[in-house]
Order: C-alpha cells, then sequence, then structure tokens
C-alpha cells in the first residue's frame, strides 16, 4: 500500500469517526445508556470507546479551547482497527488484545500535517508504540509498559 492509499485509508476513518463521535472539547459523564462492554471471559473490553488523553508520562495534558484539538484513541472491534487524533494530525493503525490485559499497537501511520508544538502527539504516538499491557477502573483506560508507572492516562467520554 503506497502512501497515498494509506493516507485515504486515514481519512475516511476519520471521517467516519467524526460523524459518530462528539464534537468540542467539552466532557461528557457516562451514563446508563453506555454499558461497559465485557469480553466473552467477563473481562472489561476497552474497544469501542472514545479515550480522550488526559495524561502523558505522568504529565496532564491540558486543551485550550480553539488552540488545541483533543488527543484521543478508538479501538474498532471486528478488524482490531486503532483511530486516533494526535492534537494535530490524525492516526491509524491495528492493535492486539492478547489475554485480559496485554495490549499491542502497530502499523500506525499518520498524516503529516505541521502545527505549533507537537512534542505531546510525537510522545502520544512513541508511548502507544511502547505499550505492552493495560489497566481499567471504571471509564479510565492506562496503558503501561511491563511494571512500570503508566505511561499514558485517558478517559472514556460519552455523548450527551
Amino acid at each position: 500500500m503506497n502512501i497515498y492509499s494509506k493516507l485515504i485509508v486515514i481519512l475516511f476513518l476519520q471521517a467516519f469517526l467524526s460523524c459518530k463521535s462528539r464534537t468540542g472539547n467539552e466532557s461528557t459523564s457516562p451514563s446508563s445508556n453506555n454499558p461497559t462492554k465485557e469480553t466473552p471471559s467477563g473481562e472489561i473490553s476497552p474497544t469501542e470507546k472514545y479515550w480522550k488523553l488526559v495524561e502523558l508520562r505522568g504529565v496532564k495534558v491540558e486543551y485550550v479551547n480553539g488552540q488545541s484539538q483533543e488527543m484521543y484513541l478508538t479501538l474498532k472491534e471486528g478488524d482490531n482497527i486503532l483511530i486516533g487524533h494526535g492534537g494535530c494530525n490524525t492516526f491509524s493503525g491495528k492493535y492486539m488484545l492478547k489475554g485480559p490485559v496485554s495490549i499491542s499497537f502497530r502499523e500506525i501511520i499518520s498524516t503529516e500535517m505541521a502545527c505549533p508544538n507537537m512534542n505531546n502527539e510525537a510522545a502520544f504516538l512513541q508511548v502507544l508504540q511502547q505499550t505492552d499491557n493495560y489497566s481499567m477502573i471504571g471509564d479510565t483506560l492506562f496503558l503501561h509498559k511491563a511494571r512500570m508507572a503508566p505511561l499514558a492516562r485517558l478517559e472514556a467520554v460519552y455523548k450527551k
């Protein structure tokens, strides 16, 4: 697949997700219409949720209205597709859930727009490459490498 084909796939996935995602940067709280999904073994699954990045390598991620876009990821079931936004560029790739808490991300590609201060975006994509397991507490997803402190903390966001 050449770079143009990959870019078309990314843009298509981003357009599809934006139709289903909420708009703006306001957070909403979970409701009873959004049950926590469990795997057949009874484990809670991180798939099919909009995960907003709130902490990266122990530092809170700040979103300034109009100056920075929300960083997020969504794990789509079926084809194990990862889609998201790094603050400037959209990205997509593949993920694999192995066992109850093991996860890996691969084949991540991103658009290549230039924006001011792309440090958080680069760090977010690097964290995804390093992640090998996750944990969940309620509607909070933690991405880890080995038994280290969380590399990232994400919170589920639901439509009103």
